[in-house]
């Protein structure tokens, strides 16, 4: 997915009042575009799944997705599978995101730091 492409999803996501469950899994995101998502979810109270499966996130990203989940408290599901991030990192969305249910991170290349 382009930048334009993660920019209008965004845009879609702080506008939007149905949409339940988004799948952005293998898109080549990165940590900026993560970040841009992150941002707008910030402001949306209607998703309660966020699939980012098989993408380029890394710390920088999964920070910005903790940062938001202390805002969001709607998600419920996270599926970060297939993704890279050190350890402490996936400690840290487990222990400061309680509203989850589901958080995956199976096959994500945790790195021991």
């Amino acid at each position: 997915m382009s930048a334009n492409g993660c920019a209008f999803v965004a845009q879609m996501l702080r506008m939007n009042q149905t949409l339940t469950l988004i799948d952005i899994g293998d898109n080549n995101l990165n940590d900026d575009d993560i970040t841009v998502i992150a941002n707008a979810l910030k402001s949306n109270n209607t998703l309660i799944e966020l699939d980012v499966k098989w993408n380029k996130i890394s710390e920088i990203g999964a920070l910005a997705l903790i940062n938001t989940l202390t805002v969001n408290r709607t998600l419920k599901t996270v599926k970060l599978q297939f993704n890279s991030m050190p350890q402490d990192v996936a400690v840290r969305i487990n222990q400061n995101t309680p509203q989850l249910k589901t958080i995956g991170l199976g096959i994500c290349s945790i790195i021991k730091n």
